[in-house]
């Protein structure tokens, strides 16, 4: 359940992406949903903060290659590996 969840926000977010082309938005409200799943869940928040520093970079980068390749080969490989390596 949690995954298909991951899944469904970042595919919102890639909607979100598509119509603003601002990358660091989305990785800020990726980031933002992900500390406070991590809360909800028990951890601290020292620890909540750490995986949210992680998820920002992380998803900084993704949302950024995204932005930048915006067509073609590179593009649907990027997307699909972010799918892929954001559910687990």
């Amino acid at each position: 359940m949690i995954i298909a969840f991951k899944i469904l926000i970042i595919v919102g977010l890639l909607k979100i992406l598509m119509l603003t082309e601002k990358p660091f938005l989305c990785s800020g409200i990726y980031t933002g949903i992900a500390f406070i799943i991590n809360l909800a869940f028990g951890y601290s928040l020292l620890t909540a903060f750490i995986f949210a520093a992680i998820s920002f970079f992380t998803a900084s980068l993704y949302f950024w290659l995204l932005n930048r390749y915006q067509y073609g080969l590179p593009y649907w490989s990027i997307l699909i590996a972010g799918l892929i390596i954001g559910a687990v």
